[in-house]
């Protein structure tokens, strides 16, 4: 299977009218990461893509499988909210909402689970260093 990540990244950027920076600050990666992502040196973490699909209102798997340049259809909507594309039909619309939605909802929990992460690393790390002052305080490992 193809993987049409890199090239789909520059294509949407573009499309957006936006610069690598613009993209690494809307994305809160840094500059270097978005020109690895799009020169295929490096592979966007699965919180990255979907951060990229909620940011480019495009589905998961068209980021990763399709190259999107060549099926703009599959584009839901441009980044100032202007339809990119009709659907023809009341399902195909309520598909591509739901598809916003879903894309919208994974973003929102790849976000909290970022901070989840990190008060977890804190809290962990303050562990660790109770557990080391009370060593330094006990060196025979006697309970108190």
């Amino acid at each position: 299977m193809e993987n049409f990540i890199a090239s789909n990244i520059r294509f949407l950027r573009k499309r957006e009218g936006m610069s690598q920076k613009d993209l690494a600050d809307k994305t809160g990666l840094n500059r270097g990461n978005i020109t690895s992502y799009e020169r295929n040196i490096a592979t966007p973490t699965i919180a990255t893509l979907q951060k990229l699909s909620a940011l480019f209102n495009v589905g998961l798997n068209d980021l990763v499988e399709i190259d999107l340049s060549q099926n703009e259809g599959r584009i839901l909507r441009s980044q100032s909210g202007e339809p990119t594309k009709n659907p023809s039909d009341e399902q195909s619309k309520m598909k591509l909402l739901y598809q916003q939605e879903l894309n919208n909802n994974v973003a929102n929990i790849a976000n909290q689970l970022s901070k989840i992460h990190g008060k977890m690393d804190r809290l962990i790390g303050s562990t660790d260093r109770l557990t080391e002052a009370i060593d330094r305080n006990n060196p025979d490992g006697d309970e108190a």
